[in-house]
Parts: C-alpha cells; structure tokens; sequence
C-alpha cells in the first residue's frame, strides 16, 4: 500500500459528535462547528429527516460497531446510507483493536478494516480505529508507521474507562502520531482533540457528554461521577470539565466561578445546578468549545502548537487559587502543558 502523500496544506475542522436521539441539538452544534458527527445506525435516517425540512449541514456518521451494540447492517448498506443522507466523508463500521504484547497486531487489524471496505467496494471510506490506549503509550511508532502506509486517511477513537488522555505516556504518543500521518481525525474526543489538531490531525470530533469523549474497551467499566448527576461544564479557562455541584462548592472558598462568553454574560456557572436550564448547559458547552477550537484552527499553521501550549500554560495557573480545595490540574491537561 503507499504512502499519504498530501498536495495541499490542509486548513482542519472540527464538529461536535452527538447522538442520533437528539435532532434539536445536531441543528444547533452545526451553527457553532464546521459539521458534526452522529454517532449510531439512526444517524443517517434522521439526518434524511433533517433535510427534507431543509437543513443543509455537513455531517459525518460514526456507526460505533466497535462498541458491538447488536447486529450492524451489513457494510455496503452502510456507506450507501451515508452517501443518500450527503455524509461530508465516508467512515467504515469501526473496528476496536484491543491491548496487545505483540505490536503486529495493530498492523493486522487494520489491514482487515481496510481490506473489509475495499471488497465492498467502498475504496473512498476511512477507516474507524477505536485503540487501547495503550496504543498510544507503548506503540505509538508502530501505529504511525501503519497509518502513514495506507492510502487513505484514518479516524481514530481513544479507548480507556476515563481519560484515555491522562495515562502517562498518551499525550506524547498522540502528537507522534498527529505529527507524522498526514490526514488523521480524531473522532469522540474530548478538548485533547484541540491539541491532535494543533499538532497536524486534520479534525477534531469533540463529545458533549461524557460517554461520547472517548469509548470505553469492551467488559470495563465506565469511570465518571457516580454520584453526582448535575450538569457537565466545560470550563474554558481551565481546559477541563467539572459538575455543577463542584463549580458552586468553589463559591465557599470564595473563588465563584462566572463565564465571560457571550453566551452567559459574566454569570455563575454555579446555576447550572439548576436541572430546567439543561438546554443552556449545553449551549455553554458548545460555545466554549467552539471558541477554543475555532482559535486554534484559525491560527496559521506554524502558530497552532505555540498558541495551544500557551493556552495549556495559562490554564495551569488556574487552578493555583483552588488549591486550598485540593483541586489539581488533571493529567492530560499537565502533558499538554509540558510542550509550552
């Protein structure tokens, strides 16, 4: 197979990546990101739905068979859906390649991925690679140079029962790999996609709710908050998502935390506790992360890194005035910040 052998710098993009359930809100994220990607086999019959009312979005379709969630159509039928419901690009069902002590495997299985999209004759669809992460922290040249030899661009999505992100090792493995295969795309990411994008991957596919900001490996558990089930918030000046519940107990230590973005006008994001402004929740999300990701993309090539490890830098020093709360950067955001 030869190598990508790009003609053109590339300007990335970025969507958010959402379940098919919520058509209301696919409407809304296309107006604040380049696309969006729906996640599931509904995706391409509501997005039909979409158009016929007259939406025009651009839009990807995850299938998600990594995760295994019951009979998939079969593959041809698939990329045909995609292409009657106008998908910007073609994806493959998705495959997850598991944790292995032989670093042969990865070549393996995604020679069977692609092999399995070129019989059906889908010679324009990218493969779906949902990784262990440790992919990433022992074999990140391995899965470089296996992307780097097939001829088409690659979608990865990062598999752990959390962050994949904050496994020691990640963050760098990730940037060898966005640095060196030309065309990669992150899909199901969480504000670490900014970072693969500053250092090369040409699109970033960022979750709004936990579950869709990684897929977690097949028999393990899924981390999280058990216990507490108030909204999710990305905080930009932070770079890190924190619940609504532990946004107001900061208010005690008299370091209440308000949003400058046009979207909340300087209040507290404290009010998200309150469960009927759900909605607005969500929007804060979209319009942070947007924000965040449309300055780095819009930046010139050669200034992305710079600007996003700067970013990384100035939100470390954050949460300098929580640390009386034992309230510590977390790990991913701490390797981002080691490239300033």
């Amino acid at each position: 197979m030869s190598a990508i052998a790009p003609s053109r710098v590339v300007t990335p993009g970025f969507s958010f990546y959402l379940d098919s359930g919520r058509p209301d809100l696919i409407e809304r994220a296309v107006t604040m990101a380049d696309s969006v990607t729906i996640r599931g086999r509904n995706g391409p019959r509501v997005v039909e739905h979409l158009r016929r009312s007259g939406w025009h979005g651009e839009v990807m379709f995850d299938l998600a068979d990594y995760e295994k969630l019951g009979p998939p159509p079969g593959i041809d039928a698939w990329f045909e859906q995609q292409r009657v419901a106008g998908a910007r690009w073609i994806l493959s069902p998705g495959r997850w390649i598991d944790s292995s002590t032989d670093p042969r495997a990865f070549r393996r299985e995604v020679e069977d991925e692609v092999a399995r999209i070129d019989v059906s004759g889908g010679f324009d669809a990218s493969p779906v690679l949902a990784l262990h992460h440790h992919w990433l922290t022992k074999h990140a040249e391995v899965v470089g140079s296996v992307l780097t030899d097939i001829d088409r661009p690659a979608a990865l999505v990062l598999g752990h029962g959390g962050d994949p992100l904050s496994v020691g090792g990640a963050v760098d493995g990730l940037i060898h790999i966005t640095k060196g295969v030309p065309g990669v795309r992150l899909l199901r990411i969480d504000q670490g996609g900014v970072g693969g994008v500053a250092f090369g991957a040409s699109h970033a596919s960022f979750g709004l709710r936990p579950g869709n900001r990684h897929v977690v490996p097949p028999g393990k558990p899924a981390g999280g908050k058990r216990d507490d089930r108030s909204a999710r918030l990305f905080v930009k000046d932070k770079l890190d998502w924190f619940t609504a519940f532990r946004i107001a107990g900061w208010a005690s230590a008299e370091v209440p935390e308000t949003c400058d973005l046009d979207c909340c006008g300087g209040e507290p994001l404290a009010r998200f506790l309150d469960e009927r402004l759900s909605s607005e929740a969500e929007h804060h999300n979209m319009v942070a992360l947007s924000e965040l990701a449309s300055y780095i993309v819009n930046a010139g090539p050669n200034e992305r890194r710079r600007l996003f490890a700067e970013l990384c830098d100035r939100a470390m020093k954050q949460y300098d005035r929580l640390g009386s709360m034992n309230i510590v950067p977390k790990p991913q955001l701490q390797a981002w910040a080691l490239w300033a």
